[in-house]
Parts: structure tokens; C-alpha cells; sequence
């Protein structure tokens, strides 16, 4: 086995480029599937079906066959300053039975900002796997190949959740420079 280690902001660019040469590598590890590697890609729906991924989380072609599988599926977790929750005097969940939806939560961290000195009410590290369980959770299945194979496109309530994030950043309810800059 013959292993290369590819700078990330490589790594797409050095798998096109191998792929057009007619040199694909034989395993790959990457975050997104081109369309262009369509042809160079597996049949992986039997691994899928044994596997039992979720289906909203395969790359499939437009024949339906599986090109792709999820490798890094990941939990996002939620922390909370319950010493500033305490000193505004705002309840959190303490159950799975009290667990909040977005609206509430974010009412929740209103009346926090407002009641103590922090500044922001909450963070979101800029990171691709945090705004696609954001866009998920509100009933987004993020962006998927259009009919024709050749771009992406993606559904109303992806649309719909995305911009409730960019407002969540202009209304200062996170702080801007995470998502902008990377600073913060």
C-alpha cells in the first residue's frame, strides 16, 4: 500500500487532476465527492444497505447507486453558562423531557444577554459539520446534485434555516468575526 499525505487545501484539486490524468487514487479519504469522479467512483449501495447509513448522508449518482458513504458523522453538543442562566434567573433543560427547540433556546439566551453583562448569547465554531446539523435541524437536507449530475442545488427549508443563521450573526446574537475572520 502505497500511502500520500495531500495537504487538505490540496486534496481536492490533486484527486481532479488525477482523475482527469486517468491516474485515480484507489482509496481516498475526502469531505466531498466532485462530479467529475462520478465514473471513477464504485458501486457502494450493498455496503450502504448492510451498513445501514443513512440515506440523506450517501453520495448517490443519478442512477441511485451509492458513490460515497459517510465516514465522520459526529454528534454537536450545546454547552451552557449556567452561572449566567442562574444570574438572570432563566430556567434550562435539565431532562431530555425539557429539551428546547431553536426559538426557545434563543429566547432563552435573549433574556440572558439582556439580564447579565455577557456580550453575545451564544457561538458557533466555523466549522462545515456545526452549520450543516443547524441547516439539518430545522428540516434542511443541505445541498445534493440537481436532476442533471452537474451542480448542486438544495431545498426551501435549507434556504429557510441559512438565513436564519446569517441573522443570527447580523443581530449580534453570536459574534460575527467567528464565521467572517475566523477570530473570537
Amino acid at each position: 500500500v502505497e500511502v500520500t499525505d495531500v495537504p487538505y487545501a490540496d486534496l481536492l484539486t490533486k484527486i481532479t487532476k488525477a482523475v482527469q490524468a486517468d491516474d485515480a487514487p484507489e482509496v481516498v479519504r475526502v469531505s466531498t465527492v466532485q462530479p467529475d469522479w462520478n465514473d471513477y467512483l464504485m458501486d457502494l449501495s450493498d455496503i450502504a444497505s448492510e451498513a445501514k447509513t443513512l440515506e440523506s448522508m450517501t453520495i448517490k449518482d443519478e442512477a441511485g447507486i451509492v458513490k460515497a458513504l459517510p465516514s465522520d458523522v459526529t454528534a454537536t453538543g450545546l454547552f451552557i453558562n449556567t452561572d449566567l442562566f442562574d444570574e438572570a434567573g432563566v430556567t434550562y433543560p435539565t431532562s431530555e423531557e425539557d429539551i428546547w427547540t431553536w426559538d426557545e433556546f434563543l429566547t432563552a439566551i435573549n433574556e440572558v444577554v439582556e439580564k447579565t453583562d455577557a456580550k453575545y448569547g451564544m457561538v458557533m465554531d466555523a466549522s462545515d459539520h456545526r452549520l450543516r446539523a443547524f441547516t439539518y435541524q430545522y428540516g434542511g437536507q443541505d445541498f445534493f446534485l440537481d436532476d442533471s449530475g452537474d451542480s448542486y442545488t438544495t431545498d426551501d427549508a435549507t434556504k429557510a434555516a441559512l438565513q436564519k443563521f446569517v441573522d443570527l450573526n447580523n443581530d449580534e446574537v453570536m459574534p460575527k468575526s467567528v464565521w467572517t475572520s475566523g477570530e473570537d
